[in-house]
């Protein structure tokens, strides 16, 4: 990798800890709780999620979010 050009900004690790893959079913959760983890079915059948249909899954995302924070994580808080 060649050195950047002085006052360009190192980016290199940016992102999820700095670069590391996002943790998931198939690499790794960051839980063993089952019941901490949605599943696409799941998104389909109690949020309304369905990939790929046109519709705007931002309300039915931000319930899953929601309702796993309540049940899995009550006490964190993601205020800035």
């Amino acid at each position: 990798m060649s050195p950047r050009p002085p006052g360009l900004p190192d980016w290199s690790r940016v992102g999820y800890q700095a670069g590391q893959p996002l943790p998931g079913v198939n690499s790794g959760s960051t839980t063993d709780d089952a019941s901490c983890i949605v599943t696409a079915a799941e998104l389909d059948s109690v949020f309304g999620v369905k990939a790929d249909d046109g519709a705007d899954d931002t309300t039915g995302l931000q319930k899953a979010i929601d309702d796993v924070k309540a049940r899995c994580s009550p006490n964190v808080s993601c205020q800035m």
